[in-house]
């Protein structure tokens, strides 16, 4: 028993230096004597202190250096030497430089290892960053202390990550070695759940390098994960960069293509909004869909074409330079909406030079029903905003002048696009790719996502997710989500299945893909495509009508931060609302309410 160290440190040898009390000590000044030097390599352990320290006393400091050039410091500067050195602790005497001893708290420990690992695996951030798997996924990693979280998702070079695999994991860090539980959440396909257990790799210096798998249970694919970073996914374009960039299929004066930008005003500083309604029967861009106008969702693509086979040349080739048409393709449609279904931030942050004013001109008395039964979860004087959203075909660069090169996908759009099938809108989380069935005028009859086939009706409950726009090229402007990358079809059920496990929208504008494996809750709560503000992992319990646990934000967005949290299940299963005693300073989740969508794409 006693004060020990060891070395966990693979890159150099270590020496450590530190103090104890003495009240003797010959210098007025201190009560403490430091000590110098005692030698360590990799897996070696010292004693400093032998015997019980509870019969001593309860502070030590000290300071470690690597010949590497790392060191092991804290915030009391001390004079030492390179030789070796017995003195009391602010005697100079021949002391040639400074250093910052560690604070060592005994605390009523009889004994203390102290593990000197990488220094950048000491600190809160030491493993937290984007990781690329060997099983093709991004793993968004946060290390709290000795606690980390992350959110794995596949699909890391596509616009739409997760589809095919996402995993959140909980686990705790010893030494090198990583222990905990992960699960799948229903954003992809895959339902496994199981134990973990990882070795972490640090580069000169502590820089992390890798992780590699050492034992796992459940079925876990990755094996090896290389640190990429400590920034989250998003930030390279802005959304008007991104505006400016992606071509049109219809040409404007001289040899160019239109852009969104010649077209669509961006409105909000976070552009990208997920609004509940009520489909409307769609003119598909000025044209009837069919005659009696009973579809809502038409597009102005030749049904000739096969559209399962369309290509983005075929999309570029409806118009041409000397025969230009207004073809542009878009799937469009109506939504009427409830005020009080509209995000939490619809009105605010408006960026648009008209401010709020253009968008509470677009309110009106409007007859709607609500998306979700039991209605309205935010009762206020209820009327109605009537938007226009479109779908892009492709939202890419192009016309590529080498037609062996494959477009560059920018945004999400409803069109084929070959082994990229995450490049594509979703509809009920699942890629569309050009999976539309037409009638001769235009209108879509079937929808399919690989998974389901929806035949979507006006007066049908729907979530679309996609940027909120104004269309100027009409007087006065229309209000536009354009364009669109994700539609949720929403069955209104009056009672949901007692299990919770699903995708479920949030009022801020988020998704929650949950999983409840027994009475355990898992899930990533994630802003919408494009939308970096945050992405939160959380792991719970269900007791009852009561789900209570902890969350952390992981860098897939900007924020940091975590808490408890408590969620209060309604009788109907459809409905979450924070508990308002969920402790914790000022939870920033407070006010929010969880909707369900609908439940697992794969067997439960």
């Amino acid at each position: 028993m006693g004060l020990q160290v060891q070395s966990l440190y693979p890159f150099g040898t270590i020496y450590v230096c530190y103090t104890y009390c003495k009240p003797d000590c010959d210098n007025a000044n201190s009560q403490y004597e430091k000590l110098g030097w005692w030698t360590l390599e990799y897996g070696e352990t010292v004693e400093l202190v032998s015997g019980d320290l509870t019969d001593g006393y309860e502070y030590y400091t000290y300071y470690a250096e690597s010949s590497d050039g790392a060191a092991w410091d804290g915030p009391y500067i001390r004079k030492i030497t390179d030789n070796i050195f017995n003195q009391c602790e602010f005697d100079d005497t021949n002391m040639t430089r400074s250093a910052g001893f560690a604070l060592i708290d005994v605390n009523g420990s009889d004994d203390i290892v102290l593990q000197l690992t990488p220094p950048a695996f000491q600190s809160q951030t030491g493993l937290t960053g984007a990781w690329t798997c060997d099983d093709g996924g991004t793993y968004y990693l946060r290390q709290d202390g000795n606690t980390i979280w992350w959110a794995g998702l596949s699909g890391d070079r596509n616009l739409q990550q997760g589809l095919s695999f996402c995993n959140v994991f909980l686990g705790q860090i010893n030494g090198l070695t990583v222990n905990g539980s992960w699960a799948d959440v229903p954003r992809g396909l895959t339902n496994g759940t199981g134990t973990l257990s990882l070795q972490v790799q640090y580069g000169a210096g502590g820089a992390p390098l890798h992780l590699t798998k050492t034992g796992s249970a459940g079925g876990f694919g990755g094996s090896k994960w290389d640190f990429q970073g400590r920034t989250g996914r998003w930030g390279l374009y802005s959304m008007q960069d991104l505006f400016g960039m992606i071509n049109k299929n219809v040409w404007k004066f001289g040899p160019q293509f239109e852009t969104l930008t010649d077209n669509l005003d961006i409105i909000k500083e976070f552009p990208v909004v997920s609004v509940f309604g009520r489909l409307q029967a769609s003119n598909a861009q000025g044209q009837d869909v069919q005659d009696d106008g009973t579809l809502p969702f038409g597009t102005s693509f030749p049904t000739a074409e096969t559209l399962a086979t369309a290509t983005i040349d075929d999309f570029y080739n409806l118009n041409s330079y000397w025969y230009p048409g207004s073809a542009d393709a878009d799937m469009a449609t109506y939504i009427a909406c409830r005020s009080d279904e509209l995000p939490l931030d619809f009105f605010s942050n408006i960026i648009d030079a008209e401010g709020p004013t253009f968008l509470e001109t677009k309110l009106q008395e409007l007859p709607i029903d609500p998306c979700i039964q039991p209605p309205p979860f935010r009762p206020q004087n209820v009327v109605g905003i009537i938007i226009h959203p479109e779908i892009v075909m492709y939202g890419s660069i192009g016309p590529k002048e080498d037609p062996d090169q494959p477009p560059i996908p920018l945004l999400p759009g409803w069109g084929n696009v070959p082994g990229a099938p995450a490049d594509s809108i979703l509809i009920n989380g699942r890629p569309l790719n050009g999976r539309i069935t037409l009638t001769t005028a235009g209108g879509a009859i079937y929808l399919d996502n690989g998974v389901q086939m929806f035949s979507p009706q006006n007066n049908d409950a729907v979530r679309i997710t996609g940027v909120l726009a104004a269309d100027h090229g009409h007087t006065p402007r229309i209000l536009e989500i354009h364009p669109v990358f994700a539609i949720d079809l929403i069955t209104n059920a009056e009672i949901g299945p007692p299990d919770l496990s699903g995708t479920w929208a949030t009022t801020d504008g988020g998704t929650c893909y949950i999983r409840v494996i027994n009475s355990d809750v898992w899930f990533l709560w994630n802003r919408p495509l494009m939308d970096n503000r945050h992405a939160t992992v959380f792991r719970g319990r269900q007791i009852g009508s009561t789900i209570g646990g902890v969350w952390m934000d992981v860098p897939l967005g900007l924020r940091a931060a975590s808490d408890t949290l408590k969620l209060n299940v309604q009788a109907n299963y459809l409905i979450m609302t924070t508990d308002v005693s969920t402790p914790g300073p000022g939870n920033i989740l407070l006010g929010i309410t969880w909707r369900k969508l609908y439940g697992l794409h794969y067997p439960s």
